[in-house]
C-alpha cells in the first residue's frame, strides 16, 4: 500500500500492463463499407509524465462500467423477470453487459494464469467502455494497486485455483496449508473435513458432506448446490466461505496469496453483476489448458515447471513479462 503514495509506481504498472496486452487487438469498423481499423483490445492510459506526486496520462473518452448499474430512462432493469417484455434499449444494454462480462473475465484470468501481474482494484469505476456500439475495447484505469505472487509461490497457487474450479477439496486443503503462516496448533483432519463440506455446498462435483447441517444451513446449501448444477457456480460466495473456514481454524495465509484471492472475489462479483448467468468456474477451465497445460496426465502438483514446460507457445510460466525487473524505476520501487 505504501507504494501507492508514489505515482511513479502507478506509471510503472501501467507500462507493464500495456506490455502484457500489447499483442491483443480488435477490429473496428464504424460503418458499412468503411476501412477496418485494428486497435488494442485492452487499453491502459499512456503515461506522459510522472513524479512521486504527479501523474499525467492520456485522455480516455468513454463511459464508466459502473454506469451500467444505474437506472436507465428512469427505470432500473438490471434484473428483469423471466418472460417479461423488454424494450430495444434494454436488449441492447443487456448485450453490452454480457460482452463486457466476457471480455473482463478474459482479461482478468490472463492476469492470473498468464502474467502473474494482477490489477488489484478492478471494480466498475476503474473500467470504461466506448459509447460506440461497434467499439469493443475496454479501458482500464487506476493501476496503483497491483499484486503478483512470488515465483516460488506461483506454482502451488496455480494448483489451488485448479482445485477450487474442479471441486477437489483435498488438493485445495493441501495447497492452503502450504500458504499458512500461523504457528497456532491446527487440527488438520477437522480443517480438511470442514473445507470439503464447504466446497460441497457450491460445487456439484465435490465429495458429499460429512456432517449434518441445521435446517437453515441445509436450505442455503441446497440453493447453492442447485445453482451449481443448473446455472453458474457462485465462486465469490465459495471463496468467502473458504476464507471464513480458514479464520475459524486460525489459518493465516501469506499476504500476497490472501490479496490475490480477495481480488479474485471482487472481479467475479463485477462479472456476475454484468451477467448473472456467466459461470466463472466453468469458463476458467480452458484457460488452465491453454496457459498451464492441465490436460497432461502427469499433473501431480509437485513440479509445476516440468509439467507445463512448453505450454502456451513458451510464454513465461510465472508471468515474467509482467514482473520482470528491467528498469531503474522498478529497482527503485522495489518491484
Amino acid at each position: 500500500m505504501v507504494r501507492q503514495l508514489d505515482l511513479n509506481w502507478e506509471a510503472y504498472n501501467l507500462r507493464q500492463f500495456q506490455e502484457n496486452f500489447q499483442g491483443e487487438h480488435v477490429s473496428l469498423s464504424r460503418c458499412v463499407g468503411s476501412d477496418v481499423m485494428v486497435l488494442q483490445r485492452i487499453v491502459f492510459p499512456l503515461v506522459a509524465h510522472s513524479t512521486e506526486s504527479v501523474l499525467v496520462e492520456s485522455w480516455i473518452n468513454g463511459q464508466s462500467v459502473s454506469k451500467l448499474f444505474d437506472a436507465v430512462g428512469g427505470e432500473d432493469f438490471s434484473v428483469v423477470p423471466r418472460g417479461a417484455r423488454r424494450s430495444a434499449a434494454e436488449v441492447m444494454e443487456d448485450k453490452r453487459k454480457k460482452k463486457l462480462a466476457k471480455d473482463i473475465f478474459d482479461m482478468t484470468i490472463k492476469m492470473y494464469l498468464r502474467d502473474n501481474y494482477i490489477h488489484g482494484d478492478l471494480h466498475g469505476g476503474n473500467l470504461m467502455y466506448s459509447n460506440d456500439p461497434h467499439d469493443d475495447r475496454i479501458y482500464v484505469l487506476d493501476a496503483g494497486l497491483t499484486t503478483a505472487l512470488e515465483k516460488d509461490w506461483a506454482s502451488p497457487f496455480g494448483y489451488l485455483l485448479h482445485a477450487l474450479t474442479t471441486g477437489d477439496a483435498d488438493k485445495a486443503a493441501e495447497k492452503l496449508l502450504i500458504f499458512n503462516q500461523s504457528t497456532t496448533p491446527l487440527d488438520v483432519k477437522a480443517f480438511k473435513s470442514e473445507l470439503k463440506d464447504v466446497m460441497n455446498i457450491y460445487m456439484p462435483s465435490s465429495s458429499s458432506s460429512s456432517s449434518s447441517p441445521s435446517k437453515d444451513e441445509a436450505s442455503g446449501q441446497l440453493q447453492h448446490k442447485q445453482e451449481g448444477r443448473n446455472g453458474p457456480i457462485n465462486m465469490g460466495a465459495m471463496i468467502g466461505h473458504v476464507l471464513s473456514t480458514l479464520y475459524k481454524h486460525n489459518i493465516n495465509l501469506r499476504g500476497d496469496v490472501a490479496i490475490t484471492i480477495v481480488t479474485m472475489s471482487i472481479s467475479e462479483g463485477l462479472i456476475r453483476q454484468l451477467d448473472p448467468e456467466f459461470d466463472v468456474v466453468r469458463n476458467a477451465l480452458p484457460y488452465f489448458v491453454r496457459f498451464r497445460s492441465w490436460q497432461r496426465p502427469s499433473l501431480t502438483g509437485k513440479d509445476w515447471s516440468q509439467e507445463v514446460e512448453g505450454a502456451n507457445g513458451g510464454l513465461p510460466l510465472t508471468g515474467s513479462r509482467g514482473v520482470a525487473v528491467t528498469s531503474a524505476l522498478s529497482t527503485r520501487m522495489g518491484a
